[in-house]
C-alpha cells in the first residue's frame, strides 16, 4: 500500500470512528429523551391534567415521530448527509425541552407550550433511529454490524436509565422552570457538537454517492418489510402502553418523585449490558431467532407483574422486562441489515422503525391512558400486555430467509 493511500485510508478511519462515536452520543440524548415526557406526566398530572390527556400528548408526539421518520430514512438516502439531519434531531429535542420549561411558567397558556414542546419532541425522535443504523453499517462496511449496534444502543439505553434521575435532581435542586432550561440548554449544546464530528463523515458519503445508491429499490423485499412492520407495530402496542406510565405508577407505588425516578432509572438500566448481548447473539445465531427470543420473553417475564405485590418484586420484574424489550435498535434492524442493502438501509429502519415501532406506540400510549384513566394501572397494563401476546402469534409470518452468519 502507497504512502498516499495509507494516509488516506487512515483518515477515512479517523473519520468512520467519529462518526461513530457521534451516533452513540445521540443515541443518548435521543432515548433520554424519550423518556422525559414519562417523567414529566408526573408534574403534569400534580397540576390537574388527567392521565387521558397526557396520553394523548404522548400518543401525539409518537405519532409525528412516526409519520416524519420514514421521509427521513428517504432524505437520508438520497441526500447522504446524515451527521447533518442527526444533528438537527438533537437540536429539535433540545427545543423541546425549552418549550415543556415554558409551559410550566406560562400557567395560563401552558397547553399552548405542551403541544408545541410534543411537536418538537417528535420531531426530534422520528431522526436518530433511521439514520443510527445506517450510519453504523457505513462505518462499519457492515462488519458485524449487529454487534455495533448493539454496543451503539447500549448508550441508547443508559441515556434512558440516567435521565430520569437527573431531570427530577434538576428540578428539585432548580425548580421545573429553571431545571429544564438548563438540561435544553445542555441538550441544544450536544447538537453542535455532533454536528462538528460527523461533518467528515457526510462529505465522504457524499462524495461517493454513486448510481447504484439511486437505483437499489425496497421493492424486492416487501414482504420482509410488511411483516416486521407489523409485527414491530403489535410489540409497540404492548410495550409504550406500559412504559408510559411505569414512571407515574412508581410514584403511586413510593409515594416519592425522588424513589420513582431511581426505581425508573433501575428499570431502564439493564438494556445497557442487553444490547450489547443481544445484537452480539444477532450476528451470531441471526436476527430470526433472536427476535423470536426478544418478542416472547418480553411477555413472559411481564407475567410475574401480574402475580406479585412486592414493590421492589414489581421493579425486578421491569427490569427483567426492559432488557429484552429495548433490543430492538440490535435485534430488528441488525437483522434488516443482514437482508437489505446498505444503500436503503435508512429508508428501511424508517420504516420498520417509524410506521411499526413509533406509530404502534402512539397508539399504545393512548390506549393505555384511557385505560389508566378509567380502570386504573393494573388493568391497563393487563390490556398492553394482551398486545404482546398478539405479537407472540405473528411471528411464525416472519419470512425464513437463509442466514449464513455475519461478515468478519
Amino acid at each position: 500500500m502507497s504512502e498516499n493511500n495509507n494516509t488516506e485510508f487512515h483518515m477515512r478511519k479517523d473519520t468512520d470512528n467519529r462518526a461513530l462515536i457521534a451516533a452513540a452520543m445521540a443515541h443518548f440524548i435521543n432515548d433520554g429523551n424519550s423518556v422525559t415526557f414519562a417523567i414529566l406526566i408526573i408534574y403534569y398530572s400534580s397540576i390537574g391534567m388527567s392521565l387521558g390527556f397526557l396520553g394523548a400528548i404522548a400518543s401525539f408526539y409518537l405519532l409525528v415521530s412516526g409519520i416524519v421518520s420514514e421521509r427521513i430514512g428517504y432524505l437520508a438516502d438520497t441526500s447522504g448527509r446524515r451527521g447533518l439531519i442527526m444533528s438537527i434531531g438533537i437540536v429539535s429535542l433540545g427545543l423541546s425541552l425549552l418549550l415543556f420549561s415554558l409551559s410550566f411558567y406560562f400557567i395560563n397558556v401552558n397547553v399552548f407550550f405542551l403541544v408545541f414542546g410534543a411537536l418538537f419532541l417528535g420531531i426530534g425522535l422520528s431522526i436518530y433511529h433511521p439514520l443510527g443504523g445506517s450510519i453504523i453499517a457505513y462505518a462499519t462496511q457492515n462488519v458485524n454490524s449487529a454487534k455495533h449496534m448493539g454496543i451503539n444502543g447500549s448508550f441508547g439505553s443508559l441515556g434512558r436509565a440516567v435521565f430520569p434521575t437527573i431531570i427530577i435532581y434538576l428540578v428539585t435542586a432548580f425548580g421545573l422552570v429553571d431545571g429544564l432550561l438548563v438540561f435544553s440548554g445542555v441538550t441544544l449544546a450536544f447538537g453542535l457538537i455532533i454536528l462538528s464530528m460527523t461533518r467528515g463523515f457526510d462529505m465522504g458519503i457524499v462524495k461517493h454517492k454513486n448510481v447504484r445508491s439511486r437505483n437499489v429499490l425496497l421493492y424486492p423485499y416487501r414482504r420482509f418489510i410488511i411483516v416486521l412492520t407489523i409485527l414491530f407495530f403489535l410489540s409497540a402496542l404492548y410495550t409504550q402502553g406500559v412504559t408510559t406510565f411505569i414512571p407515574k405508577y412508581l410514584e403511586t407505588q413510593y409515594n416519592s418523585k425522588q424513589l420513582a425516578g431511581l426505581a425508573t432509572s433501575i428499570t431502564y438500566a439493564t438494556p445497557v449490558a442487553g444490547q450489547v448481548i443481544l445484537g452480539t447473539l444477532t450476528d451470531k445465531l441471526g436476527g430470526r431467532r433472536i427476535l423470536y427470543l426478544t418478542t416472547v420473553m418480553s411477555a413472559v417475564v411481564f407475567a410475574g407483574f401480574f402475580v406479585t405485590h412486592y414493590a421492589a418484586a414489581k421493579v425486578a420484574v421491569l427490569g427483567l422486562f426492559a432488557f429484552f424489550v429495548y433490543s430492538g435498535f440490535p435485534v430488528v434492524l441488525g437483522y434488516a441489515q443482514q437482508v437489505v442493502p446498505r444503500e436503503v438501509a435508512a429508508r428501511l429502519n424508517g420504516i420498520v422503525w417509524g410506521l411499526g415501532n413509533t406509530l404502534g406506540g402512539a397508539l399504545g400510549a393512548a390506549f393505555a391512558g384511557l385505560m389508566v384513566d378509567h380502570y386504573g394501572f393494573t388493568v391497563s397494563f393487563f390490556g398492553s400486555w394482551l398486545f404482546g401476546l398478539l405479537a407472540i402469534a405473528f411471528l411464525p409470518m416472519i419470512p425464513r430467509r437463509e442466514f449464513s452468519g455475519s461478515k468478519h
